[in-house]
């Protein structure tokens, strides 16, 4: 029975890290997100110098940082999973939406659509692999609790 604790009270530390280091993967890429999005916005000669890139990069400003919010959260999610072993539902997110993404842009090319798109689909293919990893640990969580 004392094993049971020992995992129990262990498991209980690991969320509750878990949960700490979400908010400051949260609070990272909110912060690189705003400095991205800030400097496509109001600084793109950071970037370029060719005015008609920097005009054509300021309406996607917010795109952009909506795609790199995730980044942090992501990561921490991920690096969560490899340390709990959950290997194989990782690769098949991995499979699926890099699978999936291709495809897509590919589609946005052949239409002529607008970089926007391209941006809204990073942001989308983040936004995914987030739902999908919170989802998995919310759920292992509950899953693992009675099981011994």
């Amino acid at each position: 029975m004392p094993e049971r604790a020992d995992r129990g009270s262990w498991r209980a530390a690991s969320d509750g890290l878990v949960v700490r280091l979400e908010k400051l993967g949260l609070l990272v890429g909110s912060l690189i997100a705003g400095t991205v999005g800030s400097i496509v916005a109001f600084a793109p000669g950071i970037v370029t110098r060719d005015a008609a890139v920097q005009t054509a990069a300021k309406p996607l400003a917010a795109i952009l940082a909506s795609a790199v919010l995730l980044t942090g959260p992501v990561a921490v999610s991920e690096g969560t999973l490899i340390a709990r072993s959950e290997l194989s539902f990782l690769a098949g997110v991995y499979l699926f939406s890099t699978a999936l993404l291709p495809p897509v842009l590919r589609k946005i090319r052949a239409g002529g659509g607008p970089v926007s798109q391209v941006w809204i689909c990073f942001a989308l293919f983040q936004l995914f692999r987030s739902l999908c990893f919170a989802g998995r640990l919310l759920l292992s969580d509950k899953r693992t609790d009675g099981d011994d």
